[in-house]
């Protein structure tokens, strides 16, 4: 005797994404609309760190300037080349930087050593450095003596007359 086993679903078998996404379809749901929101959420944890990163380099650097012996040992780990930190002090010095900091209070920017600048100086001093690699040692030391852009420096206080002389910025 043959006997075929009684079966109520159909013989044909079944695809597996579609017996899948049958018993799953609430957590594929849960997936496909939940993923921007984790997303955005990692990303602006990203943000936040980076933030609170450059708020710690803020703050280090704010306490290498204001004591001498370690602002030496700063610059001495950016360059042991002396001549490099005399450039960037003295480009401070001419631009009247050195006194109006990133992060100076108001009564610093009433110091009269800071309201003048002294182009011809600047330029001298700038015109030493003849290596692209050198600009960026001058710009990092000069960072730490003002907390500032030497490039957007040089591009908002120097004369045009010495800007056009000068090549690699």
């Amino acid at each position: 005797m043959n006997r075929t086993p009684k079966t109520s679903e159909s013989q044909a078998p079944k695809v597996w994404l579609l017996d899948f996404l049958e018993r799953y379809w609430i957590i594929v749901l849960a997936i496909i609309f939940g993923y921007p929101f984790i997303k955005r959420y990692i990303d602006d944890q990203k943000a936040n760190y980076a933030l609170n990163d450059a708020d710690n380099e803020k703050a280090m650097t704010r306490v290498i300037a204001e004591n001498p012996v370690t602002l030496q040992e700063a610059l001495l780990k950016i360059t042991t080349r002396t001549e490099v930190h005399d450039i960037a002090r003295s480009i401070a010095v001419a631009f009247g930087t050195h006194i109006q900091t990133g992060d100076s209070s108001f009564w610093d920017k009433l110091n009269p050593k800071g309201w003048t600048e002294n182009d011809s100086e600047a330029y001298q001093q700038l015109a030493r450095i003849k290596q692209s690699a050198t600009v960026e040692l001058v710009s990092r030391c000069y960072y730490l003596f003002t907390r500032r852009d030497l490039r957007k420096d040089v591009r908002e206080l120097l004369d045009s007359e010495y800007k056009k002389k000068l090549t690699l910025f």
